[in-house]
């Protein structure tokens, strides 16, 4: 007797909140990301073939929807009310302060730019996009040696940043 779909969603609600908030470190974040994991899950159902790995299946849809939306791929979008508007809840004298936030990338750049200038340079080529089968090709490296440096370049700056 076949396993129904609900079934297989049902035993494994346990191991998707905790890798959703294994990727996002964060509550909040871990259950959007469940829920959209969800979502796209009952969704595409039916691409589901049965008698395969559903764990593995559903992993990977977490994974995509994680680096698709969780990790700023994609930019925010604001929705302006428009009775807001009119009931002048947005001031339009109000300025957007740039400060801050030029503050923060300094700081994030000058703890970027205190890693080893082999860890940097593969890690700044990770983040502007190239995979690392490309990176292979630049750097003649092997692909397990460069996520060994993307990975402790990580860990490095996570520790740095967290310390500020």
């Amino acid at each position: 007797m076949p396993i129904s779909f609900a079934s297989l969603v049902t035993a494994h609600i346990s191991f998707l909140n905790n890798l959703a908030y294994f990727l996002t470190k964060n509550s909040n974040d871990a259950d959007d990301l469940f829920q959209e994991t969800m979502i796209k899950i009952f969704s595409n159902e039916n691409r589901f073939e049965s008698n395969t790995n559903f764990k593995a299946w559903a992993r990977t849809i977490m994974r995509n929807t994680f680096l698709n939306t969780h990790r700023g791929m994609r930019k925010a979008t604001f929705y302006v009310d428009s009775d807001d508007m009119q009931n002048g809840l947005y001031d339009k004298r109000l300025t957007n302060n740039e400060g801050e936030n030029n503050i923060r990338l300094e700081n994030l750049l000058s703890v970027v730019n205190s890693l080893d200038e082999r860890k940097r340079t593969v890690f700044l080529t990770y983040t502007n996009g190239y995979s690392y089968e490309e990176m292979s090709e630049m750097y003649s490296m092997n692909i397990q040696n460069l996520r060994n440096l993307v990975f402790h370049a990580r860990q490095e700056l996570q520790g740095k940043l967290t310390k500020m």
